[in-house]
């Protein structure tokens, strides 16, 4: 199915919003269809929909938003020598309207997942929760490069404060490893702090204009995190375990 899937989705022209969406609704659909041919026990599997939602996302995604440093540089002279803008950035709006869907649906399907199970959840699935919330975190503070997004619609389609807060309610729930686990590497306990920051940024970037919000270029909130992971000099507090591939 994935294979007939994705050469399905090869023949399409993926600045028509229309046709992608219509390919991914047929994929949806016979998905669906697999998922109920399955026993019982794997019908009920949160994880099946999760798997669902994140190929859909990742369909409409197609890098426009999470990109290298360097393509972005390009992509911004680009659009700064272009003449028609706006004619141009029009078509790609309507596909990250509908990543911006899927991105909020897939977090949504990962709220329904109990915090008892968050132990069980591989590297992957992991991944694909955080993908989401750059997404949204993307679209509802605005991409330099397309003036013509409204961080408005964004805001309303998608739910970001009330995904925030129920994010970081659930892992005030999880218990949290000791800080000497932290330095050994335990992604998954520092995961409630990354969204109470990314929640304390998102609040502040609210309340800038569009074109202040995306190209904001102050610093995160940080201050939830131990001295030892601030130690390392990147942005992104895990960084230096993320880039290893490890939870825990």
């Amino acid at each position: 199915m994935a294979e007939v899937n994705h050469r399905s989705i090869s023949t399409v022209d993926h600045m028509d919003g229309l046709d992608l969406e219509m390919k991914v609704q047929s994929f949806q659909a016979e998905f669906k269809q697999w998922k109920y041919s399955l026993p019982l026990a794997c019908q009920q599997a949160n994880w099946m929909d999760l798997a669902c939602e994140v190929a859909v996302m990742h369909v409409y995604e197609m890098d426009l938003v999470n990109v290298f440093a360097s393509k972005m540089r390009r992509t911004t002279d680009s659009l700064k020598h272009s003449t028609s803008l706006s004619s141009t950035s029009r078509i790609p709006l309507e596909v990250l309207f509908l990543c911006l869907k899927s991105a909020g649906q897939l977090a949504q399907t990962f709220l329904y997942i109990p915090t008892s199970e968050y132990g069980s959840l591989s590297y992957v699935q992991w991944t694909c929760i955080i993908y989401a919330i750059s997404i949204i975190y993307r679209l509802t503070v605005g991409i330099p490069q397309l003036r013509d997004w409204d961080v408005r619609v964004a805001r309303t389609t998608v739910d970001f404060d009330y995904i925030l807060d129920a994010l970081c309610s659930r892992f005030d729930s999880v218990p949290r490893c000791n800080h000497a686990g932290l330095e050994n590497g335990d992604l998954f306990s520092m995961m409630g702090s990354i969204f109470e920051n990314v929640k304390q940024t998102y609040g502040r970037l609210q309340l800038l204009p569009q074109d202040d919000s995306a190209d904001d270029a102050g610093p995160v909130h940080a201050t939830s995190f131990v001295s030892s992971t601030l130690k390392y000099r990147h942005p992104c507090p895990a960084f230096q375990i993320w880039r290893t591939g490890r939870l825990g």
